[in-house]
C-alpha cells in the first residue's frame, strides 16, 4: 500500500494538534436592529417560537440554513441584520 507525501506528512499532524478535525460548533448571530431587546439566534436551539413560518425551526439547524425569509422573533427585522459572535 503506497502513500502519497500529502498523506505521508498530513498523518503526523492529526496526531500532534487532534483537534484539527474536529468540528466546532455552529456560532451564535445577534440581532443588531437598535430596537431589538437584543435577541441571539442559538442554533443548538432552533428557533421554536417560529412566528414567520408555519413549523419551528428545529435545533441543529445552522443560521445559514435558516429560510431566506426568516425574521427575528422580537422585532421581525430580516436576516441581514444579524451578526457573527
Amino acid at each position: 500500500m503506497m502513500f502519497s507525501r500529502r498523506c505521508f506528512f498530513a498523518l503526523p499532524m492529526v496526531f500532534l494538534f487532534p483537534g484539527l478535525l474536529q468540528a466546532k460548533p455552529p456560532s451564535k448571530w445577534e440581532c443588531t436592529y437598535n430596537e431589538c431587546d437584543p435577541y441571539i439566534y442559538d442554533p443548538q436551539k432552533g428557533d421554536e417560537d417560529n412566528l414567520n413560518g408555519d413549523h419551528p425551526i428545529p435545533s441543529g439547524t445552522a443560521f445559514e440554513d435558516l429560510p431566506e425569509d426568516w425574521i427575528c422573533p422580537v422585532c421581525g427585522s430580516p436576516k441581514s441584520y444579524f451578526i457573527e459572535l
